[in-house]
């Protein structure tokens, strides 16, 4: 049985599954994301636009891939991935040596200026659990396989 419920002003559809004849969520909708970050970049600070951009192919729900087929790329040390339609993300080393992530994507295709970025590992790995957490609303049967991939990556 399907719910439609609003979270925090974003609609969700629910699956709900029956146990001793009540209706029950199978997961908890505490900890998803308030703001759609998959998919959706309207409340995305206009600094992290073209991360967020990137991270909807990055995270896109290839279900015949595993959800890090392309993160595992990225988040190793001295990774990186692009793609189509026109988008990079790779991991660089800061002025200070601390972990960056170089981040470009074609503005015909985005519509973000400036085409190019360059953002701390923290807030890359916070746009990758926040966009993993808005995909699992989008997808709940993704909901386990995004639990594990947070781990993994210590997100």
């Amino acid at each position: 049985m399907a719910q439609k419920v609003v979270v925090n002003g974003v609609k969700l559809l629910i699956q709900l599954r029956i146990k001793n004849g009540q209706p029950y969520a199978p997961y908890s909708v505490s900890n998803w994301s308030s703001e759609m970050k998959w998919g959706n970049l309207d409340n995305i600070e206009p600094s992290e636009r073209l991360l967020y951009w990137a991270l909807i192919f990055v995270l896109g729900p290839y279900f015949d891939e595993p959800i890090d087929h392309w993160l595992k790329k990225i988040l190793k040390r001295g990774g990186g991935v692009g793609g189509d339609p026109g988008w990079e993300i790779e991991q660089v080393d800061g002025s200070a040596g601390e972990e960056c992530f170089r981040v470009w994507a074609d503005p015909d295709v985005s519509g973000i200026e400036p085409s190019e970025w360059e953002y701390s590992g923290d807030v890359v790995r916070r746009a990758v659990r926040d966009s993993l957490q808005a995909l699992s609303a989008a997808h709940p049967e993704k909901l386990s396989e995004v639990n594990r991939v947070i781990s993994k990556y210590g997100l």
